[in-house]
């Protein structure tokens, strides 16, 4: 599946039928899945897949398994029910459950539900013990509720890469763990995790954070909470929930009355606590990456529309508008053009797989991107 481009040519319903995930790994060797992972490129060009049905004990559970380091996956969005039943070692995501490559503005509105790691938008964000750090998450979020016992996010359940520009305006919950609004677990050698708000509501039987659940030496900026964040055990922060030495925080601020304090553990700088009034005037501070709005700042890219990233780098900021924007909720329109298909044949429109007439997707099979035309 390497360099294979797709793109999706309309809404596609998969209700009422049991999903595989696309490049399921199956191999896990120096800390990383490797084999049958996707390697290409899939634009969903803004459409949706609507009824996404996973409920497995297998170790992966999304849309996609695992994304190599030259994948990139993005302009989707995704709605239905995910949910992975393995107590050991079950990862469960919206988008993709392990991810080495590029996803891009994706939104996940799903209910997803796992016994131990879970992410709104990817699970694993990068390989533990930092074998891939190259990994990044870029103009996401998540509006859907996310449930897990250890390792909750509401973007990543763990990344050792980089997580920017993502917002998160969902309930999160760890039942025993650690829960982050933005990222479950930042690893030590993320990259980083710059210009991101949350305005849902975190909860954890241990340690809980606006924007991470537990950080161990990475650095995080530009961000703010504004959600409501709670313990079972009062280790609640605003910014952090656990932390350990050698992190740098700035520039992050959060909502008066939603935690006690900036970090539930250890001491830091570089966060700060906000009235309401305050952190609605916060949008110069915070970078170009925001702008002003009815009420708090939000991403630009959520008012003047996603910047086409292809590659890893920083995306060019968007012009802030001249006049404050009154941010609604926006649901994306559907009709229900695409169907399931139980032929191969019938999944592809047009294109022959290259960046220039790429593969054009119009129904669903099983083995959709994964069957031999495509490899």
């Amino acid at each position: 599946m390497s360099d294979k481009y797709f793109v999706l040519k309309n809404d596609i319903d998969l209700s009422g039928k049991e999903w595989t995930p696309i490049g399921v790994s199956d191999k896990y060797i120096s800390n990383k899945y490797q084999g049958n992972a996707f390697n290409g490129n899939f634009n969903g060009q803004d459409n949706s897949i609507r009824g996404i049905n996973i409920s497995s004990g297998s170790y992966l559970s999304a849309l996609f398994g695992v994304t190599e380091e030259n994948a990139v996956i993005k302009n989707l969005y995704v709605y239905g029910n995910i949910e992975n039943t393995n107590n050991t070692y079950g990862i469960a995501a919206g988008i993709c459950a392990v991810n080495y490559g590029l996803i891009s503005h994706c939104i996940n509105y799903a209910e997803i539900k796992g016994e131990n790691r879970v992410g709104g938008i990817v699970g694993y964000n990068g390989a533990v013990n930092k074998t891939v750090t190259s990994c990044v998450i870029a103009q996401c979020e998540n509006k859907g509720t996310i449930t897990g016992k250890d390792e909750v996010g509401g973007i990543a359940d763990y990344s050792s890469g980089t997580v920017k520009e993502c917002t998160n305006k969902a309930t999160v919950t760890a039942t025993d763990g650690y829960a982050g609004g933005i990222v479950g677990y930042n690893y030590e050698g993320s990259i980083l995790l710059d210009s991101c708000y949350n305005s849902g509501e975190v909860s954890a039987s241990a340690y809980s954070g606006g924007i991470s659940g537990k950080s161990y030496n990475c650095d995080i900026s530009n961000s703010y909470n504004s959600g409501k964040i709670s313990s079972q055990n009062n280790t609640n922060g605003g910014i952090l929930g656990y932390t350990v030495s050698g992190y740098s925080v700035k520039n992050c601020y959060f909502l008066k009355d939603t935690a006690p304090m900036p970090y539930a553990e250890n001491s830091g700088t570089g966060l700060e606590v906000k009235t309401e009034n305050q952190l609605a005037d916060m949008t110069g501070i915070l970078g170009s990456a925001f702008v002003k709005s009815d009420k708090f700042p939000v991403l630009a890219w959520e008012v003047n529309g996603s910047d086409d990233i292809d590659t890893s780098t920083k995306p060019t900021p968007s012009v802030t508008p001249a006049s404050t924007p009154k941010i609604e909720e926006k649901i994306p329109s559907y009709s229900s053009q695409g169907k399931w298909s139980d032929s191969v044949a019938e999944t592809f429109d047009s294109g022959n797989g290259s960046k220039e007439n790429p593969y054009v997707i119009k129904n669903s099979v099983r083995t959709c991107i994964t069957c031999e035309k495509c490899k």
